[in-house]
């Protein structure tokens, strides 16, 4: 299977990432076309499914310009930050996916952040070399 790079952007959906996070991205895939093999993987509260995440992401980032070119690689997972669901849903991504690579951003609040990262640590991920 091929080593995969991933980016998992906790608050996805939140402002943060709406005014900084998805607008340095959009730069990186004008500047890098490379960055378009990275994996982005959304992770919010909110229901939306991979199809409202994209709306969104053409919506609010992008300016409907078109985002053709991340779609094959982009992905929502919906969950609560702090229930172990969720990052059963993160491990299962990783493993079904090939992911050797990840980067983590936590576009959350500061008060957030310890529980998320005892959380990740758990992962699959974190035991991959």
């Amino acid at each position: 299977m091929e080593k995969k790079t991933a980016l998992f952007i906790f608050g996805a959906t939140g402002d943060l990432a709406k005014r900084k996070i998805f607008p340095g991205i959009k730069l990186l895939c004008k500047k890098n076309p490379e960055f378009l093999n990275v994996d982005i993987i959304g992770i919010s509260r909110k229901q939306f499914g991979k199809t409202e995440f994209l709306s969104f992401l053409k919506t609010e980032i992008f300016n409907s310009e078109d985002i053709s070119p991340l779609e094959k690689n982009t992905v929502f997972i919906s969950g609560d930050f702090n229930n172990d669901e969720l990052y059963s849903k993160i491990e299962e991504y990783i493993l079904k996916n090939g992911i050797h690579k990840a980067f983590i951003h936590l576009s959350v609040p500061p008060t957030g952040y310890n529980d998320i990262i005892v959380k990740i640590n758990r992962l699959a991920l974190t035991s991959v070399e």
